[in-house]
C-alpha cells in the first residue's frame, strides 16, 4: 500500500483499480487525487511530524485547498480542523499543542483526521488500532463503521485476529507474498483464518498436504 504513495519508488508487481478505474501512476499527489489515504502502522516514524502542532499535522496533507493567492490562510486550516477535533473525540488543550504530547489514541485520531480533510474514497489503514488503548479503540472501529455507511471503501491490515473476525467484510489471508485464503466475513474461522496465515492454502488442506 505504502508503494501507492511512493514509499519504496514504485509498485513492483500487480495492478491497482479504484471505483473501476485503473491507477497507472503513482505518487502522493496522483493517489490523493484518486480519492486514497493510508495510515502507516508506525504513527512516529512514518505519519506524524512530531516536532509540529496538531493543526498542522491535520492540514498537511490539504493544504492546497487552504491557501489564498498562493499564501497559506491560518483562519481556513482552523475552520476544517475544528469540526473534526470534536467530531473524532479528540483530546487536546488546543490546535497549537504539539503532537508528540498526545496520547497514542489521540495521535492516531489526529493522523485519521488528516485524511478525513482529503474527502477519500478509500481508507488504507495498516494496523489502525496498534499501541492504543481501549476506549481508543473502540473509537477507532466506530469510526471506520460511520466511514462505510458513508459509502468510503476500507482496506485494513492487521495481526489482531479480533480485530479482523470483527470489522472486516472480506478477509484475505496472504503468506509470503501469496494469497493463502479467501473468507466472506460470515464464512470465516479463527482456525481457518490461522491456518492460511501459517501458509497453508485450502487445497493443500483439504489435500493433506
Amino acid at each position: 500500500m505504502e508503494s501507492l504513495f511512493g514509499r519504496w519508488g514504485k509498485v513492483e508487481a500487480g495492478r491497482v483499480w479504484v471505483c473501476g478505474r485503473e491507477l497507472r501512476r503513482f505518487g502522493p499527489r496522483h493517489s490523493l487525487r484518486q480519492g486514497l489515504a493510508l495510515l502507516t502502522n508506525d504513527r512516529k516514524a512514518s505519519g506524524l511530524v512530531l516536532p509540529m502542532s496538531v493543526l498542522h499535522n491535520m492540514t498537511i496533507a490539504s493544504l492546497r485547498s487552504m491557501l489564498r493567492r498562493g499564501w497559506l490562510n491560518g483562519g481556513a486550516e482552523r475552520e476544517a480542523a475544528g469540526p473534526l477535533v470534536e467530531r473524532l473525540r479528540i483530546r487536546i488543550r488546543d490546535l497549537e499543542q504539539e503532537v508528540a504530547t498526545l496520547s497514542g489514541g489521540n495521535q492516531q485520531k489526529v493522523l485519521l483526521a488528516r485524511w478525513l480533510l482529503t474527502n477519500p474514497r478509500v481508507f488504507m489503514l495498516d494496523e489502525p488500532t496498534r499501541g492504543v488503548d481501549v476506549g481508543a479503540k473502540s473509537e477507532i472501529y466506530e469510526l471506520m463503521n460511520q466511514w462505510t455507511s458513508e459509502g468510503r471503501g476500507i482496506l485494513m491490515i492487521t495481526s489482531e485476529l479480533p480485530e479482523l473476525m470483527a470489522m472486516s467484510d472480506r478477509i484475505v489471508v496472504m503468506h509470503r507474498g501469496r494469497i493463502t485464503g479467501t473468507f466472506e466475513a460470515g464464512a470465516a474461522t479463527e482456525a481457518a483464518v490461522m491456518s492460511a496465515a501459517m501458509g497453508e492454502t485450502l487445497a493443500e488442506k483439504e489435500a493433506g498436504l
